[in-house]
């Protein structure tokens, strides 16, 4: 979870014609390719970058593409949750975070 700190500020030189999540696409897809990402990772990934763009909607629909796969991993609802929060949807995020809680394995969390 921590793998992308510490957190730099870079700036991004961007090819002409071409928007950030274009490349943050195509780098994902070519991570996927070359299998140096999985598909949950790369579904991540992009949803993380939306909802710094401030489309959590967008966010919360890859991470419900990603439960759709794999109900049984708690991630997915971690992250699910933590976007639901930021739209306000606390009676759907509180379920998230139960959700998420039921499927961790670490049991000192309160399940």
């Amino acid at each position: 979870m921590m793998k992308h700190w510490p957190f730099k500020k870079q700036k991004i030189l961007l090819p002409a014609g071409k928007s950030a999540y274009d490349v943050l696409l195509r780098k994902t897809v070519e991570a996927l390719v070359r299998r140096k990402l999985s598909w949950n990772e790369g579904r991540y990934r992009v949803a993380r970058f939306l909802a710094a763009q401030g489309e959590s909607e967008k966010a919360e629909r890859k991470y419900r593409a990603v439960i759709e796969v794999m109900p049984y991993d708690f991630y997915p609802y971690l992250f699910l949750g933590n976007v639901l929060m930021e739209q306000r949807k606390f009676s759907q995020a509180e379920n998230a975070y139960k959700n998420s809680l039921a499927r961790s394995s670490d049991k000192s969390l309160g399940t």
